[in-house]
């Protein structure tokens, strides 16, 4: 619109990139017939718009901070949405990686560690082709794995007898940790095992053979991430053996 007062074109918030005709006619105060009429162009143009680059961190099978958090428009933060002012958002699954609607990418249960990229656009709704592009990077982190100290129940040497898995206490981020050799699951590699004792490397069971001398025997084993074979964590545990009675 345009002040008749000042000449001065308002141009409302959220128009559109273009060009926009304005005609006015200005008239001599003396001689009210004496006019002269025009039509000039304003050119509207579109918002900057910046979406950024960025490096988050996460566990697998969790989400990342929403990724527009620093994108702007205008020089403003950047609202997802379908309304003038706003933007839309639009990308492509990567592998483990996708982007959900508020911006936050899902990293897939079991992802192995690694960096992974993702790329996705965003365009202001009021000009759907003023966008801009970037590449975020993904740092998927290994799970925290804990393979626990104990000390097993007592067994009788002189008849001999099994325990039950040592890795009974073991975790897996922060969950109890499967034996096996699929995604989420760990190895296990045994280590030193006194007085002639054994550990099943498939079950984490310790087996006391007859006539096993009364004492307290070290079994010392290693479990691994199956998704992460680096991912490692190493214990002793207890094995007790008493004399017959």
């Amino acid at each position: 619109s345009m002040n008749p007062s000042t000449g001065v074109v308002t141009v409302p918030v959220n128009t559109p990139a273009g060009s926009y005709n304005v005609t006015y006619t200005i008239c001599e105060v003396n001689n009210p017939a004496n006019c002269d009429t025009v039509t000039s162009v304003v050119v509207v143009t579109a918002a900057t718009i910046d979406a950024v680059a960025d490096t988050p961190s996460v566990l697998p099978g969790t989400n990342t901070p929403s990724v527009i958090a620093n994108d702007t428009l205008n020089g403003s933060p950047a609202v997802i949405g379908t309304s003038p002012g706003e933007v839309t958002l639009t990308s492509t699954p990567n592998g483990p990686l996708s982007m959900n609607p508020d911006g936050t990418i899902s990293v897939a249960p079991n992802t192995p560690a690694g960096t992974y990229p993702i790329t996705y656009t965003i365009c202001e709704v009021t000009n759907p082709t003023n966008c801009d592009t970037v590449t975020t990077s993904v740092t998927v982190t290994a799970p925290v794995i804990d393979a626990v100290t104990e000390t097993t129940p007592s067994i009788n040497g002189n008849a001999g007898g099994s325990t039950g898995p040592l890795t009974a206490n073991d975790t897996l981020n922060g969950s109890p940790v499967t034996v096996g050799t699929a995604p989420g699951d760990v190895t296990i590699t045994v280590g030193t095992v006194q007085g002639g004792l054994t550990m099943d490397p498939l079950t984490g069971v310790v087996t006391v053979p007859v006539n096993t001398p009364a004492g307290s025997y070290n079994v010392t084993y290693t479990i691994c991430e199956v998704n992460n074979p680096a991912n490692c964590d190493t214990v002793t545990s207890v094995v007790e053996v008493t004399a017959a009675t």
